[in-house]
């Protein structure tokens, strides 16, 4: 458990990284767009908010049967 209340009286130093820079992203939008990379080996389905919980009990249930499901507030 994380507790960052700890790391002030400890005088912890604590640093963060990320793994991609901006630029990437706009690198990875013109390679999805010219079609060099595909996305749907890795895109399973995009369900809306209402379907949420019953994605979430099919992957309990089989775990294998989704990679990535995307959430869309707006469906």
């Amino acid at each position: 458990m994380i507790q960052p209340g700890g790391w002030l009286t400890k005088e912890v130093t604590v640093i963060g990284s990320l793994g991609y820079l901006h630029h990437e992203f706009g690198v990875a939008i013109d390679l999805i767009a010219d079609g060099r990379i595909r996305t749907e080996p890795i895109h399973t389905t995009t369900v809306g908010l209402s379907e949420l919980p019953e994605a979430i009990a099919r992957i309990a249930d089989d775990p294998n049967s989704a990679v990535k499901v995307l959430v869309d507030p707006s469906r």
